[in-house]
């Protein structure tokens, strides 16, 4: 995996997890450093419903990255 920083949503209704995709694929959207990612999703979040939260979080914590 490319980047070191992802995108987490949480559905606080449901209280499911999910990483942020690239558009139009399942390809999880990476950032190199955790600015990049900080500054996208202070955008992003702008965009979602009331229930859904997100934060950025490093990808080492969903996947098993040497």
């Amino acid at each position: 995996m490319v980047g070191s920083y992802a995108i987490e949503i949480k559905d606080v209704i449901d209280n499911k997890t999910y990483l942020l995709c690239e558009e139009d694929s399942n390809k999880v959207l990476t950032f190199t450093t955790y600015e990049d990612a900080d500054g996208y999703n202070y955008e992003f979040e702008d965009t979602l419903s009331d229930w859904l939260t997100s934060r950025v979080v490093k990808t080492s914590e969903y996947f098993n990255i040497v």
